[in-house]
């Protein structure tokens, strides 16, 4: 009876311990995101006018992926590409013809993300945590790499673990695949306050540096 009183204890405890991390990361991200908008605002306009300028379509590119829970939904950032109907189906690779000069500069130094900050004061991501994936792509590793929907414990980054140990950009390669599900794992397993801080100041000297 005592050893049952005991657990429940524990078990209270640990719901209680969680649900504060939850919301202490729910506040660095707002406060964090919110931030970082308005400091982008002067690389965003200009930025806008020149995707405007030099290629046809929208700023914009809006694209479905998959989220916390498997839960869907609209991932924003700066259109890097010339229009095509294969943006939603195949993955970038280098020299990939689709994308636009001005792209290749904002994808090198990750200027594109930053409208998915927005996505982050939404709720549908956070600062830092596995990067989502497209549709067609979260379904291939579903299929293919055992553990991989353990990725959906928590709500996906704009960076992570991953992009800042060696696995930002490609996963065309089986290596790839799985150097980046393992470390996304070894960030839910020891996510921290400390260790998202960690990674963001990691992530700013990887884009700078253009590493990784």
């Amino acid at each position: 009876m005592l050893k049952k009183h005991a657990e429940r204890r524990v078990a209270v405890m640990l719901d209680i311990m969680s649900k504060v991390g939850y919301r202490g990361k729910r506040f660095f991200d707002i406060v964090g995101a919110s931030a970082m908008l308005v400091i982008s605002t002067v690389i965003i306009l200009p930025v806008a006018i020149a995707i405007k300028l030099t290629s046809a379509g929208p700023v914009i590119f809006r694209q479905k992926r998959v989220g916390l829970d498997g839960h869907i939904f609209t991932c924003y950032k700066l259109r890097t590409m010339y229009l095509n109907d294969r943006s939603d189906i195949d993955i970038t690779y280098p020299g990939d013809p689709r994308i636009t000069p001005l792209g290749k500069i904002l994808r090198r130094f990750s200027i594109d993300e930053i409208p998915q900050l927005f996505n982050v004061i939404s709720g549908d991501m956070s600062l830092i945590g596995p990067r989502p994936h497209m549709l067609t792509q979260d379904r291939l590793f579903e299929d293919t790499l055992p553990s991989y929907a353990e990725r959906r414990q928590v709500r996906p980054g704009i960076t992570g673990l991953a992009q800042v140990t060696g696995f930002r950009g490609p996963t065309g390669e089986p290596w790839q695949k799985e150097g980046r599900l393992a470390r996304d794992l070894e960030y839910i397993k020891k996510m921290s306050p400390a260790g998202d801080i960690q990674i963001l100041f990691k992530t700013i000297w990887v884009v700078l540096t253009t590493k990784g």
